[in-house]
């Protein structure tokens, strides 16, 4: 059985409803059981086969992990990089049977996701590779669906069917999969005026092929459901979770329906993405006041997570609009790193190796520095030092590092990080940072005195302990090629300025000062 459709609206008949969106995110990023959303769909009963249960560490960087029943279905979960923020195992169990299926063709494949509740901030890909072709009665539908925990929350996903094939994408764990189902089971499955009962009237509309209705229910649900949920996300946390899970259902699928219909609703389009950046500012600005207040690392990181949600939902340009990109919220952090000090010779000689000090500690608001052990520190200085060039804190918030400088001007770049401090989690640890400038290069020597009127004084002009060729010039004064100033007799503050021969643009100067 092959289904491949040109005309995309027709294509859209077989992408029978939509994903779950994102559900309640605690402070690792992980739902709560059920999402903090109440149950809304039926429960359901899955019968696992343990014994091919097959699982894999996936790190930020995305990954695979493949499990095959005991039919030969072939169930493959890819995860795409950015979608977790720290390694974990994730694990595929198949499903022999769902009795309680509310589709009266019956299972037609699926499997359950571990560990419970986890949270994607980017769409997994769920591909299930059947044994047969299924066979589906006349009035039935491919229809896909996903669950919460053990089978609470039933609702209906995206699927794409490709002969003996199906596709559906995974934002929240715990299972998902696909049935045969006639437009009056998804009916009588599930209470009016749920996101899922406006899902079963847009399979009907989307099998008579009726622009009209499926402009309509596509309006019905936004006024109905989305709107509300995003109006109200303002309020709470859990409101924003329900808000956003409601927008990300019906979102999905207009885009979807987008593919067909461009100006599909473009009003309301444009609204969801409004209301949803307001809430996600409402909810960073609630954890960055919490934040300072209690100086609570765990409110920095929710600010930092409502702010990886905004990267799953919205636009660039509504984020970049609404002060929801990372470098904003970043910026505008409760919590900050501060240097309270850098040091490093003033004049290093080239080759020779110097102590590099930091002293760095970090802020809550416009609270006291503190300092603490395992705050990191990454040093770049040309390649002299490598990019792995690493350090941490002891107790007094100190680093010191051994930094040989190059025959030339030397730049020393310092990142200092929240890192391990007690307390951070790991995204806060990541994320928060600060950078300090180190530059040693050409300097006039000496570089300040007192000279009475005629009087003359020698100056040299080095990069890091070697005299560089410069081009030498003075106001308040004569001075010669070799470097030799000679005072006029008008009091006052004059400088000596060097500029090197080899690029016009660096120049040092030196401070005189001509008295009576």
């Amino acid at each position: 059985m092959v289904r491949l459709f040109i005309d995309p609206l027709v294509q859209l008949r077989h992408f029978t409803a939509i994903l779950v969106a994102v559900a309640a995110l605690g402070p690792s990023g992980c739902a709560t059981e059920g999402g903090g959303i109440p149950d809304q769909g039926p429960f359901i009963s899955p019968t696992l086969d343990a014994g091919r249960h097959a699982s894999a560490l996936i790190g930020p960087e995305g990954g695979s992990v493949e499990a095959t029943g005991a039919d030969g279905t072939r169930y493959t979960l890819t995860i795409p990089a950015d979608a977790l923020i720290a390694e974990t195992e994730i694990a595929l169990t198949p499903i022999t049977a769902i009795d309680d299926l509310p589709m009266s063709g019956g299972l037609v494949g699926a499997v359950h996701f571990e560990p419970s509740g986890l949270e994607l901030f980017r769409a997994a890909s769920l591909t299930v590779e059947l044994a047969s072709a299924p066979v589906l009665g006349s009035e039935e539908l491919f229809a896909g669906f996903v669950y919460d925990g053990d089978g609470k929350n039933l609702a209906l996903s995206l699927v794409r069917v490709d002969d003996r094939s199906f596709t559906l994408p995974v934002r929240h764990f715990s299972g998902g999969g696909a049935g045969a189902a006639t437009r009056a089971d998804l009916e009588a499955a599930f209470a009016p005026g749920t996101a899922d009962a406006f899902i079963a009237k847009l399979v009907a509309a989307l099998d008579s092929d009726d622009a009209d209705a499926i402009e309509a229910t596509m309006r019905g649900w936004y006024q109905t459901i989305v709107k509300p949920g995003l109006q109200a996300a303002v309020s709470s946390d859990a409101a924003l979770e329900r808000g956003l899970a409601g927008h990300g259902r019906w979102l999905d699928f207009l885009l979807q329906l987008a593919e067909s219909s461009n100006d599909l609703v473009p009003d309301l389009f444009s609204e969801s993405y409004g209301l949803a950046a307001a809430a996600l500012r409402d909810a960073i600005a609630r954890a960055n006041d919490t934040c300072e207040r209690q100086q609570s690392f765990a409110q920095a990181e929710k600010a930092l997570l409502w702010q990886r949600r905004a990267e799953s939902m919205l636009p660039e340009a509504v984020r970049l609009a609404n002060g929801l990109d990372r470098r904003s919220v970043v910026l505008d952090l409760c919590v900050q790193v501060v240097f309270e000090s850098t040091s490093f010779p003033q004049v290093p000689i080239a080759g020779e190796p110097e102590p590099l000090h930091v002293v760095v500690g970090y802020a809550f608001g416009t609270g006291a520095v503190e300092r603490a052990a395992g705050m990191e520190l990454s040093v770049y200085a040309g390649s002299q030092i490598p990019t792995s060039a690493s350090a941490e804190t002891d107790a007094s918030g100190e680093v010191e590092l051994s930094v040989t400088p190059p025959a030339g001007t030397l730049e020393i770049e310092v990142v200092a990080c929240i890192g391990r401090v007690p307390g951070a989690g790991l995204l806060t640890g990541a994320l928060i940072c600060q950078q300090a400038f180190i530059v040693r290069g050409l300097v006039v020597l000496p570089g300040i005195v007192d000279l009475a009127p005629g009087s003359s004084q020698q100056f040299v002009a080095q990069v890091l302990g070697i005299d560089e060729p410069v081009t030498w010039s003075a106001i308040g004064g004569t001075i010669d090629a070799n470097g030799l100033f000679t005072a006029g007799s008008m009091a006052g503050i004059f400088t000596v300025s060097a500029t090197s021969t080899a690029d016009s643009s660096v120049r040092a100067d030196a401070s005189v000062t001509i008295s009576g």
